[in-house]
């Protein structure tokens, strides 16, 4: 006889032993398969929280960015969308407002005006008045929504088309067209740029356009005013401008001259600034140039525009193929 109890005690110890190990490692793993999955999917649920939280009224919440992983990439790929939404929505409300501030006051205007021509029945040269009043408003309203469409199509990749143009002709142009609209002002043309530049010919001549009517708006029929251009930076760079001996700016005035949002003065007899520097900035800009403003001088105030005469030019063939070979190179190094 053999007595089997003592045996299969030994053998249950044993799988209760083999069970309790199993169990733990299972736990283990479902745990370290938590915390795994928990690290993974976290930029996951920051990107939600981040999405979550941007609204309209705040659109600066930004994903933060840590690695070069995908999900990283993601992210930084996410707040650059959440960068151009921001821009464009701020943009938009800028825009529309801009219309409503300059809008206002010609609307106001023209409304008093046909009021008083209806009112005026037995006073012609009041009728008069108010009727030249009314068409200046209108002049005033239409040259306000060519400027708003001008910016509004600054944002787009084609509002540039950029051609080899003569200097020195689109200068005179330039100073024949100003002569032409304002036959009443004394116009000099100081200096001609020569050489050629890869520019867009139309948006250059809208930007001066702006910068003469500024210089018109803000001097007196008697008072020179002189239109100019010549290359600087060893011929790399096209500068023309436009010299008036209206009132000198301050610093100050200077600087805020170019924003995009400045509202016209309400008052009739004293003309704001209006949105015509902004388009000239807007197209210095899509030029890859700048607009700039100089004033207190013995030559008076000058507006003008800086464009790299170049920047715009076609590429030659395989310069594209070098630059991504660059770029290819840098991003290799960097790793």
């Amino acid at each position: 006889m053999h007595f089997t109890q003592e045996p299969r005690e030994a053998v249950n110890r044993q799988v209760v032993v083999l069970v309790g190990i199993a169990m733990a490692g299972l736990l283990l793993t479902a745990g370290i398969g938590w915390l795994a999955a928990g690290r993974i999917l976290q930029p996951i649920r920051t990107m939600r929280e981040v999405a979550d939280s941007v609204t309209a009224q705040d659109l600066s919440t930004r994903i933060p960015v840590h690695g070069r992983d995908d999900l990283s990439q993601l992210a930084h790929t996410l707040n650059n969308m959440l960068d151009r939404v921001e821009r464009a929505y701020g943009s938009q409300q800028h825009f529309v407002l801009e219309a409503q501030q300059h809008l206002r006051g010609p609307l106001s205007r023209t409304a008093q005006a046909i009021e008083t021509m209806a009112t005026a029945d037995e006073n012609p040269a009041e009728r008069r008045r108010a009727a030249k009043q009314a068409n200046r408003q209108i002049r005033s309203m239409r040259r306000t929504l060519v400027d708003l469409d001008l910016l509004a199509q600054s944002d787009k990749p084609n509002f540039v088309k950029p051609q080899r143009v003569s200097l020195k002709q689109l200068t005179v142009e330039v100073y024949a067209d100003a002569a032409e609209n304002n036959p009443n002002r004394q116009w000099n043309l100081e200096s001609t740029a020569n050489g050629e530049a890869w520019v867009d010919p139309a948006r250059i001549a809208d930007a001066m356009h702006q910068v003469v009517r500024n210089a018109v708006d803000h001097t007196d029929p008697q008072d020179p005013i002189r239109v100019g251009s010549t290359l600087t930076d060893q011929g790399k760079t096209l500068s023309m401008w436009v010299t008036n001996h209206g009132i000198p700016l301050n610093q100050e005035q200077a600087e805020g001259l170019f924003e995009e949002y400045r509202t016209n003065s309400e008052s009739e007899d004293e003309s704001g600034m209006g949105l015509g520097l902004a388009v000239v900035r807007a197209v210095a800009d899509a030029h890859n140039g700048s607009a700039w403003v100089e004033s207190g001088g013995p030559s008076g105030t000058r507006f003008g525009i800086d464009i790299p005469v170049d920047a715009l030019a076609p590429r030659k063939a395989g310069e594209d193929e070098q630059l991504a070979e660059e770029v290819h190179e840098s991003m290799r190094e960097e790793r």
